[in-house]
C-alpha cells in the first residue's frame, strides 16, 4: 500500500512540476512580449519627443524670436541660439544679468511691471523696453511671458520670447519726426493745405490755415464738395470745375485763381495748385494740393492797371502832341535843309560851272584872235567835260536823296583815281595845294560806277584841301589786298577829334559850317561806298591829318586792269 501511494505521489509531483514548467515559460514569452512593446512604444516616444524638439528648434529659428524657459525657483534657465546671439547672457544666474542688461530709463519701469505681475495671480506678461545685445548696442525688445503657478498660486516657471522691434521702433520714430515736420509745415505755411483721399467722395481734409483765411474756426464747417462749391464766386465755378476736370480727366495741370466768401460775407482771391494720382488704369484716385490768399496782389494788379491805363492815356496825348510838334520840326527842318541842300548844290556845282564860263572865255578869246581849232576843240572838251561833272554831282544829290541803284560795270580803280584828280586840279591849284599819287600795278578789275567812284575821289580831295591849315598836301595810294583793292586817301590837315569821326558821314555834319562847308562832300561818298559793297575807314586825331582807307571787292582775282599806272606822280 505504501509503495503505490509512493508511486502516486511522485506521479502528482512530476505532474506539478511540468506544470509549473510551462506556467513559467508562458509567463517568461509573456513578459518578454510585453517588455519588447514597451521597448517600442519607448522608443516611438523618444522618437516623437526627438521630432517634436526639431519642430521647435525650426519653430524658434523662423520665428527669430528669443526664446527662454526660466525655472523662477531655482533661478536657471534655458535659452535658444537666437538668445544667445542677440545678448551672449553671462554664465551666472538669469535674473541679474538680464536685469543689469535692461536700459536705465526702462528698467525700473519693467522690473517693478514683472514684479507686480509674479505678485498677481495672472499668466500672461508683456513690456517693452531696450535690452543691451552682445555688440553693446541697446535692442528695442518686445517681451512676452506666460507664468505657471504652483498650488500655492505662486510662480515657480516662466516661457517667453523676446522679440526683436528695432526697425519697427525707428520707423515710428521716424514717421511721428515726419509728422511732427508736417505738423510744423502746415501750422507755418501761410498756404492752405488740402488732401482729397478719395476722388470718389466728397471728404476732404483742410488744414487749420484754409479755415483761418477764410476767418473761421478749425473745423468750423466740413469743407466737403458742395460746400467748398458754396464758397465759391458764382463766376468762378464753372471755370474752376473745369480745371479740375481737366486735371483728373487728361492731365492738365491744376493751376486755377478763384474767389471765395469768408465768415464776414465778402470774397477773397486764392490760388489754387494739386496734384492728383492714377491707378493703373488711367483712373484718378487721391488729390492734394494748397491754396494761397492772392487778394493783396489782385488789388495791387487792379491799381497798377488803373494807373497804366491812366498813364497810356497820359502817353497817348502826350505822344499826339509829340507828333504834332515833331511835324512842325520835320517841317522846319525840311525848309532849313532845303537852303542847305541849295547853298551845298550851289557850292558842289559852281567849280564846274566856274570851269564852264573859264572855258567859254577862253574860246571867245580865241575866236577873236583867230586861232587854230586846237585851242577851240579844247575849250570845247572842257565844257563839255565840266558839263558832265555838272551832271555827275546832279546825278549824286539825286542819288543820296532817293538811294537809288547805281550800275556798275567792271572797271579800274586807277582809271577813276585819276579821273578824280583831274576833276579837281584847277580847284587844287586855286588853293595852292598839291596832290601826290602813287597807283599799283595792274589792279584787278572791280565792279564799280565809275562817275560814282571818281566822285568819291573828288570829294575826298576838296575835303583834304578845305581841311587844311596850311598848304594843302594829299597823299593818293592805291594798293591789292586780300580779295579786295584798297583806295587811301591822306591830308595833313587839322584833323578832328574822335567824339566827331563817328559823325563825319552823316548828312549836313560839317565842322567847317563857318568856312562854308555843308556836310554833304562825306555823305555822298560813304553812300556810294557802301553801294559798292566796300567799307570806309578813318583815322584822325586833332593836329595830324586824317587818313580815310576804302576798300572794294574784286570781281575776279584773275583780272587786271587795261589801264597801268601811268598817272604816278606829283602835281
Amino acid at each position: 500500500m505504501i509503495p503505490v501511494v509512493g508511486a502516486i505521489l511522485t506521479a502528482v509531483i512530476s505532474v506539478v512540476m511540468v506544470l509549473v514548467r510551462r506556467a513559467s515559460h508562458v509567463a517568461t514569452v509573456r513578459a518578454n512580449v510585453e517588455l519588447r512593446r514597451e521597448i517600442a512604444e519607448r522608443r516611438k516616444a523618444e522618437e516623437a519627443l526627438r521630432a517634436g524638439e526639431e519642430r521647435f528648434r525650426l519653430a524658434t529659428q523662423a520665428t527669430r524670436d528669443a526664446i527662454y524657459d526660466w525655472d523662477i525657483v531655482a533661478d536657471r534657465s534655458w535659452r535658444n541660439e537666437r538668445y544667445l546671439e542677440l545678448f551672449a547672457p553671462d554664465a551666472s544666474s538669469s535674473y541679474d544679468p538680464w536685469r543689469a542688461r535692461i536700459h536705465p530709463d526702462d528698467r525700473d519701469r519693467v522690473v517693478n511691471s514683472l514684479q507686480a505681475c509674479f505678485d498677481g495671480d495672472g499668466h500672461y506678461w508683456g513690456e517693452q523696453y531696450r535690452l543691451r545685445g552682445a555688440d553693446g548696442q541697446y535692442v528695442h525688445v518686445m517681451d512676452r511671458g506666460f507664468i505657471l503657478r504652483g498650488e500655492d498660486g505662486r510662480p515657480v516657471r516662466m516661457i517667453g520670447a523676446m522679440t526683436d522691434i528695432t526697425m519697427a521702433k525707428e520707423a515710428q520714430q521716424a514717421l511721428r519726426e515726419s509728422e511732427a515736420r508736417f505738423d510744423r509745415a502746415v501750422r507755418g505755411s501761410q498756404d492752405g493745405l488740402w488732401d482729397w483721399p478719395d476722388v470718389s467722395d466728397e471728404s476732404e481734409w483742410w488744414s487749420p490755415r484754409f479755415f483761418d483765411l477764410l476767418g473761421y474756426q478749425e473745423g468750423a464747417f466740413e469743407a466737403s464738395g458742395w460746400r467748398f462749391d458754396a464758397l465759391l464766386h458764382p463766376e468762378d465755378q464753372a471755370r474752376t470745375r473745369a480745371a479740375l476736370r481737366a486735371h483728373l480727366e487728361h492731365k492738365e495741370p491744376y493751376d486755377v485763381e478763384y474767389r471765395l466768401r469768408t465768415r464776414e460775407g465778402g470774397y477773397r482771391w486764392f490760388r489754387a495748385r494739386g496734384q492728383a494720382e492714377w491707378d493703373e488704369d488711367g483712373r484718378p484716385v487721391r488729390m492734394a494740393g494748397s491754396v494761397q490768399d492772392i487778394t493783396v496782389r489782385k488789388q495791387v494788379e487792379e491799381e497798377l492797371a488803373r494807373h497804366r491805363h491812366h498813364l497810356e492815356e497820359l502817353v497817348r496825348r502826350r505822344t499826339h502832341e509829340l507828333e504834332q510838334s515833331q511835324a512842325r520840326l520835320r517841317l522846319a527842318e525840311r525848309l532849313a535843309s532845303i537852303g542847305t541842300l541849295a547853298a551845298g548844290i550851289a557850292h558842289e556845282i559852281n567849280n564846274p560851272v566856274g570851269g564852264i564860263l573859264l572855258a567859254a572865255q577862253n574860246a571867245r578869246e580865241a575866236l577873236a584872235r583867230s586861232e587854230n581849232e586846237t585851242s577851240l576843240r579844247d575849250c570845247l572838251a572842257d565844257i563839255e567835260e565840266n558839263a558832265r561833272r555838272c551832271g555827275v554831282i546832279t546825278g549824286n544829290i539825286l542819288q543820296f536823296a532817293k538811294e537809288g541803284h547805281m550800275r556798275k560795270v567792271p572797271y579800274n580803280l586807277n582809271a577813276a583815281v585819276r579821273r578824280g584828280v583831274r576833276m579837281t586840279a584847277a580847284y587844287v591849284d586855286h588853293h595852292g595845294g598839291e596832290v601826290d599819287v602813287q597807283l599799283a600795278d595792274r589792279l584787278p578789275e572791280v565792279p564799280l560806277y565809275p562817275l560814282g567812284m571818281e566822285q568819291v575821289v573828288a570829294n575826298l580831295i576838296r575835303n583834304a584841301v578845305e581841311s587844311a591849315t596850311a598848304k594843302a598836301r594829299v597823299e593818293i595810294r592805291t594798293e591789292q589786298v586780300d580779295g579786295a583793292v584798297r583806295l587811301v586817301v591822306r591830308d595833313n590837315g587839322g584833323g578832328v577829334a574822335p567824339d566827331q569821326v563817328k559823325h563825319l558821314f552823316d548828312p549836313f555834319y560839317t565842322t567847317r559850317q563857318e568856312k562854308g562847308g555843308i556836310g554833304l562832300g562825306l555823305s555822298i561818298v560813304h553812300g556810294i561806298i557802301t553801294e559798292h559793297g566796300g567799307t570806309i575807314e578813318v583815322e584822325s586825331q586833332p593836329g595830324e591829318g586824317t587818313v580815310f582807307s576804302i576798300d572794294l571787292p574784286t570781281a575776279s582775282t584773275d583780272q587786271t586792269g587795261t589801264e597801268d599806272a601811268e598817272g604816278t606822280g606829283r602835281r
